[in-house]
């Protein structure tokens, strides 16, 4: 039927039951579905192997730890990976393509219901003869060479055991002289890794047909007795081994639980959209076994929908690379890679031999990059959850570099924006036509000095005399060209020991402070000549531009806004009196 595969398909489940209330048995896609065929059997007090046979399909370890255990059907992923590869060489190499099937294995367990047979003495065979054969049921996870020293030992172990027990089984002797030789031997089978590679759920019931077959040799009631006797140690220590093995799985579970939490804290630890936060990301690898990995981003993000062709780049940048452990961020000048080298790039080691894996690093519809890495046991199992992880390591990244992008911006913008604010505050204190101080400009000025309440303080009154008569006689231009000359001349004279401003039309106004009388007063007569020597020489015109002024000091100046109107009303009559005094 439709639906969830996943552990969470309860509703399912539970319509399989509703619609089917006469079930013998059912069987399930993979065992994630049977896991949660079984939540749903619990909830309705149904007991999977008694009520209804359940059989899943990949055999997972979580299958074998179920309650009552899992039955399932084994296929080599290794074996499948390898040719389903094979298959998609050939099929772009245009060769023809056909369909194959892998051998699997059937693993029974609690799960499915047990025929009741009776067991025949005479049907039964030698246990040392079968040992092969319950041997590669236990450990069938391991029959095609992976961990083949330790495998190896453990069967030697194993049929040690078995010829041992059959031995005493045959022998005159009681099986209590050779109980010593037969606990020495399951110590040693145990200790050889007997419970760490075995399925639990086939190992009891091949030990009790271990039994059944030693059993069938025995005619003696009281060595019956002792056989019965001496497999219930050996079941002992086996349950006392996997009490021993499920400690150390949680121990193993709380370690990887805490390895993930420093993983998931550290590679989003970065503060920087900047390259370095790559080598940041990949850096805690090394808690999948991962020891070379490198980061490849995209030139732009990818937008890509569902069912759409997708084109991989021409180029990427790879970022960062993780050799031997080691989190290594590459410079920008070398990080540009064709497309063709993300497979040859020599960066981790060129003469290596490795088997890798590609990760994408995309949000929703967006792609980002890619993440090439040692394939791990561990990367398999937690490939999926991997992949989120460094795809929001990756997006992080991106929205940081956004951001700072941004940021920048806006602080370029505010230094343009200050940069302008300090232009116009400059322009809103400068008179536009003479270029010396405003109003405004003058006060803020001369307030600063006067801030500094010391010395004497001098206002001096400027006006221009005849600048009616320059407009009248030679037009406004040459009038203007006269109150520049003016303001100029002022504006330098004054420079260092004072400040200049325009009042307004021909009138000026000049702050000064720690200078004597004197100095004053000749400076004004020295503008008076500079003046008359400019207008009769500046572009050849003879236009005289004359100017008087009035002069007031405070040699006791406090700097009241009072004292500040005081002194420029004394200095413009003085002003007016010098005036008075020429005609």
């Amino acid at each position: 039927m439709g639906g969830s595969y996943e552990r969470g398909c309860y509703q399912e489940a539970g319509r399989l039951l509703d619609d089917n209330p006469d079930l013998d048995a059912i069987l399930c896609v993979n065992d994630d579905t049977a896991l949660g065929l079984y939540e749903e059997m619990k909830r309705r007090g149904l007991v999977p192997g008694r009520d209804i046979s359940v059989l899943g399909f990949d055999d997972t370890r979580l299958a074998a730890r179920a309650t009552p255990p899992l039955s399932s059907v084994k296929a080599d992923p290794m074996e499948l990976g390898n040719v389903a590869l094979k298959v998609l060489l050939n099929k772009i190499e245009g060769r023809s393509v056909c369909d194959m099937e892998l051998p699997t294995h059937f693993v029974r367990r609690g799960s499915i219901a047990k025929v009741k047979q009776k067991i025949v003495t005479e049907e039964a065979g030698k246990a040392s003869e079968l040992a092969d054969a319950y041997f590669g049921d236990i450990y069938y996870r391991y029959r095609d060479g992976e961990q083949a020293d330790v495998i190896y030992r453990l069967k030697d172990s194993f049929i040690r055991l078995v010829d041992l027990l059959e031995e005493a089984a045959e022998g005159e002797e009681l099986l209590s002289n050779q109980a010593f030789r037969i606990e020495m031997a399951v110590d040693e089978y145990i200790a050889s890794g007997a419970i760490t590679y075995a399925d639990m759920g086939v190992l009891i019931p091949n030990f009790q047909k271990i039994f059944h077959d030693v059993e069938s040799s025995v005619s003696n009631i009281e060595k019956r007795c002792e056989l019965k006797q001496l497999f219930a140690n050996i079941y002992c220590k086996m349950l006392q081994a996997m009490d021993n093995r499920w400690g150390e799985d949680m121990e193993y579970k709380i370690r990887e639980d805490h390895q993930t939490k420093l993983f998931v804290r550290e590679t989003l630890l970065f503060e920087k959209g900047n390259d370095l936060s790559y080598a940041m990301m990949i850096g805690r690898l090394q808690w999948l076994g991962v020891k070379n990995a490198m980061v490849y981003i995209f030139p732009e993000i990818i937008s890509h929908l569902a069912r759409e062709s997708f084109v991989i780049p021409d180029y990427l940048y790879l970022k960062a690379y993780l050799k031997d452990g080691v989190a290594i961020s590459i410079p920008k000048l070398r990080q540009k890679v064709s497309r063709n080298m993300l497979f040859r790039n020599n960066v981790v080691d060129p003469d290596r031999r490795f088997f890798e894996v590609m990760l994408p690093l995309y949000s929703n519809e967006n792609l980002y990059g890619v993440v090439l890495m040692d394939l791990t046991e561990k990367v398999f199992e937690n490939g999926e959850f991997l992949v989120n992880q460094l795809s929001s390591a990756a997006k992080m990244i991106d929205l940081l570099k956004t951001n700072e992008k941004v940021q920048q911006k806006l602080e370029e913008s505010l230094a343009v924006l200050k940069e302008n604010n300090i232009a116009l505050d400059n322009l809103s204190r400068i008179d536009a036509m003479t270029g010396i101080l405003n109003r405004r400009g003058f006060m803020d000025a001369a307030q600063k000095m006067i801030d500094r309440k010391d010395g004497t303080v001098y206002v001096i009154y400027v006006d221009m005399n005849n600048l009616k008569i320059i407009n009248d006689r030679y037009g406004h231009e040459e009038g203007d060209y006269s109150l520049k000359l003016i303001a100029d001349i002022l504006g330098k004279t004054v420079e260092g020991r004072g400040v200049a401003e325009r009042i307004g039309g021909d009138e000026f106004l000049l702050f000064l402070k720690n200078c004597p009388h004197y100095w004053a007063e000749k400076k004004m007569h020295v503008i008076s000549a500079k003046l008359m020597a400019k207008s009769k020489l500046e572009d050849g015109h003879g236009i005289l531009a004359r100017v008087d002024f009035g002069i007031a000091e405070d040699h006791c100046f406090d700097g009241t806004e009072e004292s500040i109107h005081r002194l420029f009303n004394e200095a413009d009559r003085n002003m007016y009196e010098m005036k008075r005094g020429k005609k």
